[in-house]
């Protein structure tokens, strides 16, 4: 049996289970793409650049296909790779840097999006520990400060 809990303190399974989340999402989305033909064959980014979720509607792609190629490829082994990343510590930084880039991309693409994007980003902040979101906080502070002056 535990001991009483230090003030402040909170059971860490509610952290475990954000990232375990996560892990899962990216984890499911990523086999169910393996199936797809856009995905297979590359051209996934390229329609969706051209679909009612971009905000463009123009295909960027045109005469550079081997660019939504590897653009493709890209997000599809990063969301197969997420869930390792983020759970060793070695890569963990990166592989938030790399989900957060991911999500921003889908973001300025797409307005419908947004919202989706914006929900994904606690999921990573529960890869963080306390002290990492501590320096985080302190250095957006300061830079709001220094922006309103």
């Amino acid at each position: 049996r535990e001991g009483p809990r230090k003030r402040g303190s909170v059971p860490q399974y509610g952290i475990l289970l954000m990232r375990l989340q996560l892990a899962v999402l990216y984890l499911e989305t990523g086999l169910a793409k393996l199936p797809s033909g856009p995905w297979k064959s590359g051209d996934a980014i390229a329609i969706y650049m051209v679909s009612i979720y971009s905000q463009w509607k123009v295909n960027l792609f045109g005469d550079w296909m081997w660019l939504s190629t590897m653009a493709t490829y890209a997000v599809h082994l990063l969301e197969l790779l997420l869930p390792i990343l983020l759970f060793l510590p070695k890569t963990r930084v990166l592989a938030i840097l790399l989900g957060l880039s991911l999500h921003a991309g889908i973001a300025i693409t797409s307005p419908l999006l947004v919202i989706f994007s914006i929900s994904m980003i606690p999921g990573y902040l529960a890869f963080l520990d306390g002290d990492k979101i501590d320096w985080l906080a302190r250095k957006l502070r300061r830079q709001a400060t220094n922006a309103e002056d």
